[in-house]
């Protein structure tokens, strides 16, 4: 099989921090969540505006109450963000002798090859473009997400064959929306 393109980089904090950024802060539950702290930061707002104008003003008390609830809520998002970015790199690093995994994605006609190469276990995966159902970009990468909900990421300055561009045209003419 001839390889069409190839992309070759070690995984980072960085690389799970946007990886992760994208599956957990961009989930449908994760934006609903958001949605709700949002919507609810507009009610006090505009409860607080409302309150100036009333004979009787609402209470001091309860819109505190409802900025440090939104706040808090918030910032839990946040938290249990970071703890699945150090728990990804924990496990990534106990796996492998505490190193991240260098990965090499060969693109052929017929599929993607995932490699692990620095890696004691040999992990050579064919993922045939049937099985892809989704192609998302972030920031620094192209990811391909499989049936089993498996991403596999192709960082955007790392091609060693062919160029990100190319890649990203190649994949439109398979039908994929990038």
């Amino acid at each position: 099989m001839e390889r069409l393109f190839e992309n070759q980089y070690k995984h980072s904090k960085e690389f799970y921090r946007e990886f992760c950024s994208y599956t957990f802060l961009k989930s449908p539950s994760i934006i609903f969540v958001k949605l709700l702290l949002i919507a609810l930061l507009g009610v006090l707002v505009l409860s607080l505006i409302a309150s100036a104008n009333l004979t009787t003003p609402l209470s001091t008390n309860a819109l505190v109450l409802g900025f440090t609830v939104d706040v808090i809520l918030w910032i839990i998002v946040y938290i249990m963000f970071f703890r699945i970015v150090k728990l990804k790199c924990s496990q990534e690093w106990e796996t492998n002798n505490g190193e991240f995994f260098e990965v090499n994605l060969r693109v052929m006609e017929d599929g993607i090859e995932f490699q692990r190469v620095n890696t004691e276990s040999e992990s050579h995966i064919i993922v045939p473009y049937g099985k892809i159902r989704k192609v998302r970009k972030t920031k620094n990468y192209c990811i391909l997400f499989s049936d089993a909900k498996i991403g596999y990421a192709f960082k955007n300055d790392c091609f060693i064959h062919g160029t990100h561009e190319e890649f990203l045209s190649f994949l439109r003419s398979k039908g994929f929306k990038c």
